[in-house]
């Protein structure tokens, strides 16, 4: 039977870029970090380039830690958020727990880089795919993308594609869901997973 839990924390692995995709945003322009060390843990929850620098922008790397959970037969779900073009990625069933998530600014904004064509053209991808998938709506910003219209175009294609929805808002001021995100979302029938620097993960059990 599976159940909801929630995961606090991930053991972050990959490689800090020295330039990303720019989104104005982000508050880990200045930050560095590198761990390619495999956790002891098995079952530890793993997230792979989901600090400075997206997935698919480094993909050599990304592909070579999965590889590496692979051999050492990781049984702890593996994290992959990303908001860039996701075929590329190759169609391969790695022996691993592995959840993809398309991130997405609800409209295409200059502080976001623009890339809502890219969020649906990977939702039209994952049929191709033998992962788990959810959305990343992601930061909601009071003002900017609080609005009717980044809601609905996120919230129907997770209705559409039967995906959960990450809601996360920024740290300081804008640390925050607005309520009527939660009200369309739960009408809509979609899962909320609210959030912020976490997410819930849905574990199978037995």
């Amino acid at each position: 039977m599976d159940e909801i839990i929630c995961c606090p924390n991930y053991y972050d692995m990959g490689k800090s870029l020295d330039e990303c995709l720019g989104c104005k945003y982000c508050f880990l322009k200045n930050y560095r970090h590198e761990n390619m060390i495999y956790p002891d843990d098995d079952k530890i929850p793993v997230s792979i380039n989901m600090f400075y620098g997206d997935p698919m922008l480094q993909l050599d790397t990304t592909l070579e830690i999965l590889e590496g959970l692979e051999e050492r037969e990781h049984k702890g779900c593996v994290v992959i958020t990303t908001k860039g073009d996701f075929s590329e990625f190759p169609r391969r069933d790695f022996n691993l727990d592995v959840w993809v998530g398309f991130s997405t600014f609800g409209i295409n904004h200059k502080i976001d880089g623009g890339n809502l064509e890219t969020f649906y053209h990977n939702l039209e991808l994952t049929k191709e795919y033998p992962y788990t998938f959810f959305i990343g709506f992601r930061p909601i910003i009071k003002g900017v993308n609080d609005t009717k219209e980044a809601i609905d175009n996120v919230i129907p294609y997770a209705v559409k594609y039967n995906f959960p929805v990450v809601c996360n808002g920024l740290a300081e001021k804008n640390g925050w869901v607005p309520r009527k995100f939660l009200d369309k979302i739960k009408v809509m029938g979609v899962n909320p997973y609210r959030k912020t620097s976490k997410l819930l993960i849905r574990y199978k059990r037995g």
